[in-house]
């Protein structure tokens, strides 16, 4: 994404959430709709706090490692 975006990205927010699956999302993952799954979402910003890119993983709820490790690019 640094590399590609007009922007350098200054900050990383992260959250992790329980949510409920819906529609496509639940039966592409074989869970009914509504049933918990892990939300994990991630938006890139730059130095005046415009958004660059988000990314959104929604999973089974189960064992999971995140890791994360976010190193500056010049």
């Amino acid at each position: 994404i640094q590399e590609r975006a007009p922007r350098k990205i200054a900050k990383v927010i992260q959250t992790i959430d329980i949510v409920k699956t819906k529609g496509d999302t639940a039966s592409y993952l074989g869970m009914k709709d509504g049933a918990p799954s892990v939300g994990i979402y991630r938006m890139f910003i730059d130095a005046e706090d415009v958004p660059l890119a988000f990314t959104k993983l929604v999973g089974k709820v189960g064992r999971y490692k995140v890791q994360n490790e976010f190193e500056r690019v010049r």
